[in-house]
């Protein structure tokens, strides 16, 4: 059929004013006893215009593909398949050979996302996620063969920690690749819910090599150590543990270098660093002269420390810490 003479092809289901209207574009199916195949679907109702491709009627049968072919002239036949929806609702974009290929999105006074959903349960009836679900995956795989077949073999993806609520929706990334050499996708790192950034797997993976080493690392805190020799702390700055006026424990865990005002007679016991450290704590008087209880881990290589009784003035104690005890050392007031 060919319409000559006229700008536009209109159908529809009445021509009266204000009234809600349709028309399908559909084909013959297979089977003949079958409704026909939907094509293009139209449903016109106040405020909305709706164009539906492949289904949407009830009196037709759904595509179970569709395809988009484009060609790189105007006497091509059949043409290039670019983009396919599949009957699950997968879809694949498809390049020319040696051509570099792109899906941009233009926005101007707005920003614009690539945005994963996800719930449990059934589209009628939608549940709330559970811990350890994975929210969406970017994926990257390519063809080891001819044929050719494809596998994924670099990703990430985001993945649920605990139950979700209106309360609490936690989430954390995952990084995988493959080893050269092996065919199995691996997480390698992990970006948590509380921001920290850490290998999956205990002393597996480096930043940085030999002739590719991270420049500068700016960081308040450092912790080094293997499974056999914990960790030390090292401090930048010196830790403020502000004044104390009963028994206290001093936590090495946050930092090497550390300061405290002694405003009263205490006790005092200690919170080990992650391994053998040099610690420093420097020890603020108040202007009344104090006595301190140290740990029974303490041993002094020098007296033990008198503390200042000038208020602001101050003493220096440092430890040799060996993973179990402390050998002490002080010095004298020194300060206002």
């Amino acid at each position: 059929m060919g319409v000559v003479g006229t700008t536009q092809l209109v159908l529809t289901s009445n021509l009266t004013d204000l009234t809600s209207k349709n028309a399908r574009i559909a084909t013959q199916h297979w089977n003949n006893s079958e409704e026909p195949v939907g094509l293009i679907y139209a449903d016109i109702v106040s405020g909305t215009n709706l164009v539906a491709i492949g289904g949407g009627s009830s009196v037709l049968n759904t595509a179970t593909e569709i395809r988009f072919y484009t060609a790189s002239n105007s006497i091509t036949t059949t043409g290039t398949i670019r983009t396919r929806f599949y009957d699950n609702g997968s879809v694949e974009h498809f390049a020319s050979d040696s051509v570099f290929a792109s899906m941009s999105y233009y926005t101007y006074a707005a920003d614009y996302s690539l945005r994963f959903r996800r719930a449990q349960g059934t589209r009628a009836s939608p549940t709330a996620l559970g811990g350890g679900a994975t929210m969406g995956i970017i994926a990257f795989d390519g063809a080891y063969d001819t044929t050719p077949t494809y596998a994924v073999q670099a990703r990430m993806y985001a993945s649920t920690v605990g139950s979700w609520s209106s309360s609490s929706r936690g989430a954390e990334i995952y990084f995988s690749t493959t080893t050269n050499g092996g065919t199995t996708l691996t997480n390698r790192w992990v970006i948590q819910d509380f921001g920290g950034f850490e290998p999956v797997a205990d002393q597996t993976y480096d930043i940085g090599e030999t002739a590719t080493r991270v420049r500068t690392v700016y960081t308040d805190n450092v912790r080094l150590g293997t499974s056999t020799e914990p960790g030390l702390v090292s401090h930048q700055t010196e830790y403020d543990n502000g004044t104390v006026t009963t028994n206290w424990t001093n936590d090495w865990t946050r930092g090497n270098i550390q300061r405290v005002k002694a405003g009263g007679n205490a006790t005092v016991t200690f919170t080990a660093p992650g391994g053998p450290s040099v610690l420093y704590l420097r020890i603020l008087g108040d202007g009344t002269f104090r006595t301190w209880t140290w740990p029974a881990t303490v041993f002094w290589a020098t007296p033990a420390p008198a503390l200042p009784n000038v208020n602001n003035s101050w003493i220096l104690v440092w430890f040799l810490f060996d993973g179990t005890n402390y050998t002490g050392f002080a010095s004298d007031a020194v300060g206002p």
